[in-house]
């Protein structure tokens, strides 16, 4: 059942939730370093890179909420493309947040969209604007977080929902739902590693 978790933050507390405190590169090389590490967190990274592989190679890609860039690149390396990065913090081409960066970017064949629904005040007006700037999608986000044992969402999710409830947003915004998968990683790691993964054309 999708129900909203929390209001929207402040804008001094949203700043400092999401707006990286160094350099982009940075980042991706701490999330490689923690990969290194955590089994885990490398089997996320790979579903989601795998599962955007099924699309096939594409000529265009943008990520505009993509924290490490690391899944855009590796999916652009793949197809052979630059893809377009952005993102709330510094260090990308593109600065802020989706309302403001996706009407800026060209029209792309591969829009990724991984770990961020959920964080989205308007998620239904913010997948029908990603709507009009491509013709594929790779979303993952949380799903049933919290739900039937106790727990609240992770800090910064507006929203839990199942599946249908993700699809059918999705819909409404002109998408198709071409495959799903669920990872589900609750039994090692935290209450909110359960994930939804789609491929949207």
């Amino acid at each position: 059942m999708r129900a909203r978790v929390r209001e929207k933050f402040p804008e001094a507390e949203w700043d400092g939730l999401y707006k990286a405190m160094h350099p982009a590169a940075q980042r991706a090389m701490e999330e490689v370093a923690w990969m290194e590490t955590h089994a885990d967190t490398r089997t996320f990274y790979n579903t989601i890179v795998g599962f955007g592989k099924g699309f096939g190679r594409v000529a265009s890609i943008a990520d505009m909420s993509c924290g490490t860039g690391n899944i855009a690149r590796a999916l652009g390396e793949y197809s052979n493309v630059e893809p377009l990065l952005g993102e709330a913090g510094s260090g990308y081409q593109y600065e802020g947040v989706l309302q403001e960066t996706v009407p800026q970017i060209p029209h792309v064949e591969l829009f990724i969209l991984t770990e961020t629904l959920e964080h989205l005040d308007d998620p239904d007006a913010d997948l029908k604007l990603i709507r009009e700037k491509t013709d594929k999608l790779l979303l993952s986000t949380p799903m049933d977080e919290g739900v039937g044992n106790g727990k609240t969402p992770a800090t910064g999710h507006y929203w839990t929902w199942g599946r249908q409830d993700v699809e059918a947003v999705l819909n409404d915004a002109g998408f198709t739902v071409n495959a799903f998968i669920q990872l589900d990683m609750t039994p090692r790691l935290w209450d909110h590693c359960q994930f939804g993964i789609w491929q949207v054309i």
